[in-house]
C-alpha cells in the first residue's frame, strides 16, 4: 500500500448515534403540564368546582374569557372535561373516587398458577 498510511494511522471518529433518540415521555410522572399564572388559577377555581361565570367574578375577567382560558387549557393537557383536566393536572383527589368503579373481583387463589394445562 501506500507508504505511512497503515491501520495505526487511521483516526476513528465517533460514531454518530443512530436511531431515535429518547423521546420525551407523554403523560410521565413530571407533573402538571406548564401553565401560565391565569390557567393555573382557573384550574384551581375548577378544582373549588366554580361556575364559569363565578371564576369570571372572581378572576375579574368575563365569563367568556374564562371560557377561552378553559378550551386553552383543554387543548394544553388534551382533554375535554373539567373533571380530566383536574386529574391531568394533578388537582383531582384521589379518594374521592376510585379508578376503577364495579365491584373488586379477585381471582380464586390458585386460579392462576395452572400454567395455562387445565
Amino acid at each position: 500500500g501506500p507508504a505511512g498510511v497503515g491501520p495505526a494511522g487511521r483516526r476513528l471518529a465517533p460514531a454518530p448515534r443512530v436511531g431515535p433518540r429518547p423521546a420525551p415521555r407523554r403523560g410521565a410522572p413530571a407533573g402538571p403540564p406548564d401553565l401560565n399564572d391565569q390557567e393555573s388559577r382557573i384550574v384551581q377555581l375548577v378544582a373549588e368546582g366554580l361556575t364559569n361565570k363565578q371564576m369570571a367574578r372572581r378572576l375579574g375577567i368575563s365569563p367568556h374569557t374564562v371560557n377561552y382560558h378553559l378550551k386553552k387549557l383543554f387543548q394544553k393537557t388534551g382533554v375535554n372535561s373539567r373533571i380530566a383536566l383536574l386529574r391531568e393536572t394533578g388537582w383531582s383527589d384521589p379518594s374521592e373516587e376510585s379508578p376503577e368503579p364495579g365491584p373488586r373481583v379477585r381471582p380464586r387463589p390458585g386460579a392462576l398458577e395452572c400454567g395455562g394445562q387445565l
